[in-house]
Parts: C-alpha cells; structure tokens; sequence
C-alpha cells in the first residue's frame, strides 16, 4: 500500500474529516451528544476516539484484504466492543439494563455493537466519506448489489436522513436544540470537507493513498491504546464487573476477531460485485447531495420534535427495538457467509 507521495496535509484533514463524519452519524443522530464539535469532551475524547477506531480498523482491512460487506461489519462490531471497557456501558448501562447474561447486558450488546457501532459509527461514515469527499465508490463497490443501487444515487441517503432525523427526535430535548444541532454538524462538516476538497483539486488520491503508511499506524494504533489506558481506569471504574462478565466480553471479542480475519482472508479472492453503472454521484453532484441529505435530516429532526412529541415514546421503543433486528440479521447473514466463503477458500478445485 503505497502511501508516502501524498502530502501529510491531504491525509490529516481526510483523517479528521473521517472522525468528524464518524462522531455525527454515531453520537449526534443517535442524541447521545447534539454538540460534539462544541464542547472539550466531544473535541478531545469523543471525535479522537471515533477517529483512531476508524482510521486504525480501515487501514487493517486495505492493508490485509479488500473493504467488502463481511470486512466492515466484523470490523465495526470491533469497534462497539469499546462500550464494554472504557464506557462500561455493556455491563452497567446508565439507564439499567433489561436482561443479563454473564454480566452482560444482551439487548445492549444487540443494538451497539451488532447494529450501531458495526453500521452507524463504522460503515455509514466510510460510505459517507467514499460518496461525497472522494472521487472514487471503493467502499460501494464492495457492497452486494441492491445496497450498491440504494446508495449509488440520492434515494439511499435520503431514506437514511429520514429516519436519522425521526431517531434524534428521541433525545432531543426541544426543537430548537435540534435546529441547533443539525446546523451546528452542517457549518462544521461542510466546512472542513470544503477545505478538504480544496485541497484535493484535481489530484486522484484513493482510499488507499490516503490512509496512514506503517509508521503513522503505529502511532496510531499506540494512541488507541492509551485512550483505552486512560478511559478503562478513569470512567466509570466502579462500573466493571466480576470476571464472567469479563469472560463473556472476551468470548464476544474472540468471536468478532475470528470472523474479522476470515472475511479479510476470503475478500483477498473476491472480486468486487460492481453494479455502478455509471458514475451517477458525479463530482458536481456529491456536494449537493451531502448538503440535501443533512438538511433533510435537520427538518426531519425538528417537524419530529413538533409535531411528534406526543409519540416519543413510542418512536423511541420502535426505534431501540427495531434496530435490533438488523443487528441480528447482519450478524446471522454475514457470519453464514463468511463461513461458506472459507468453506470454499478450502475446498480443492
């Protein structure tokens, strides 16, 4: 992987930008955190630990196979697994949770790491950050088709800003702070992937130039460390478990570790199932379809919070619940066919 000729500047602000757009889709739709970008908690634990997640867990997968479906959700399901040790949130949710096993909240493992943190934190931002801030579709095009069709065009991220806008509705204390938020994200994403393109101008960097060469992955990856360090001991200490909880979240670990490195070895032989018929988000287009999407999210967002606060509630309870099911359905489809994809790889021809 070739990443030396690309001026250090290009890669930072592709880096930041990659941290920026990974904090909104993970904290501020989710109403975790409306004001990343305007608070010192957000700036300098929550963006730096979005980034180093990403930045480290996409360079592994270009570095040891290719970014297919498989890669990135085993991937992202890595990533959700930081709830456990330095949130505690898998073993002593804030707000308690329903149903233990070993410790472990099970519906908070379900929604964060099978669904949110695999989906929301990991792969929406990457294909935000392909679609809108590059000129090529290296992360579509390892997607099966019908996602290839969906987010190609605008259909797919219109869908996505509509039911960002009805979950944020969920936490949002009034609409006015969902105003608020939507174009507080908007002036600061915009304005830091205008600088981006900028920058860019005509080059063609891909993906792959851009990422970080092996000693900036060291340094990296050391910073993940110490973040983990620092946020295992400090947050929440009294919140860790006895050790089954441990041994269930190392057996989580060990699975999602295990899945990770076979569909690394599988998307090694795989071509990319490309059904990109033509290059429909062209570079004068993708500008307007990142502004269209977020204002569109921002609306939604604030017509939820004022015309649907009667059924918060009930948004909230479909919204947690149903995003389970895709959780559970990524689990199930990719795990299968990362399995029959090794069952293949090892079957003489």
């Amino acid at each position: 992987m070739q990443t030396t000729k690309t001026p250090l500047k290009l890669k930072l602000l592709f880096w930041l930008n990659l941290g920026l757009i990974s904090t909104f889709f993970a904290e501020v739709i989710s109403g975790s955190d409306m004001f990343p970008y305007f608070n010192s908690w957000g700036i300098f634990v929550v963006i730096p630990l979005y980034l180093l997640h990403s930045l480290v867990l996409i360079t592994i997968i270009y570095r040891k196979g290719r970014p297919t479906l498989a890669t990135l959700y085993f991937a992202g399901t890595l990533f959700g697994l930081y709830e456990a040790y330095l949130t505690k949130v898998l073993w002593n949710p804030d707000w308690g949770a329903a149903i233990k096993i070993g410790e472990v909240a099970v519906f908070e493992v379900i929604v964060l790491v099978l669904f949110w943190h695999a989906w929301m934190s990991f792969i929406f931002p990457l294909l935000a950050m392909d679609t809108w801030l590059t000129k090529t579709n290296e992360i579509l095009s390892g997607f099966p088709a019908r996602l290839q069709r969906l987010f190609h065009g605008r259909r797919g991220w219109v869908i996505l800003a509509i039911l960002s806008g009805l979950f944020i509705s969920i936490n949002a204390p009034s609409a006015e702070k969902a105003l608020l938020s939507g174009l507080g994200s908007i002036a600061v994403l915009g304005t830091f992937g205008f600088i981006f393109r900028r920058t860019l101008r005509n080059h063609n960097y891909t993906i792959t130039d851009l990422l970080p060469n092996k000693n900036q992955l060291r340094l990296l990856i050391g910073s993940l460390g110490l973040m983990y360090l620092v946020l295992g001991v400090g947050l929440r200490p009294d919140m860790f478990p006895p050790f089954s909880g441990h041994f269930v979240i190392w057996i989580l670990y060990g699975f999602c570790t295990w899945m990770f490195i076979l569909a690394l070895r599988a998307s090694k032989s795989q071509t990319s199932d490309t059904h990109l018929q033509d290059e429909a988000v062209s570079k004068s287009v993708r500008p307007t379809l990142w502004l269209g999407a977020m204002v569109t999210f921002t609306l939604v967002a604030v017509l939820a919070e004022v015309f649907l606060v009667a059924i918060e509630g009930i948004i909230g309870a479909i919204g947690w619940f149903g995003i389970s099911v895709p959780g559970i359905l990524s689990l199930v489809i990719l795990t299968r066919q990362v399995l029959r994809n090794r069952k293949n790889l090892n079957t003489p021809t």
